[in-house]
């Protein structure tokens, strides 16, 4: 249950740091890639990255 609180402290410190990104989560089998975020447990093993998506803000609706 650590590692579990571990990784959801990380992903909330994700969302308050930059909350206008859409982040997809991996495993840590998953070629990294260099904006790529690890995902560590308490002993410094890998869980896994967070991964920013690029959004295509012209298909958004405007909300009108």
């Amino acid at each position: 249950m650590e590692g579990e609180t571990v990784a959801v402290a990380q992903i909330i410190r994700l969302f308050r740091e930059r909350p206008q990104s859409v982040w997809d989560l991996l495993p840590p089998s998953a070629p990294a890639r260099s904006d790529d975020v690890p995902l560590r447990d308490l002993e410094g093993a890998l869980l896994g990255y967070a991964r920013p998506i690029a959004v295509d803000r012209s298909t958004e609706r405007s909300g009108a």
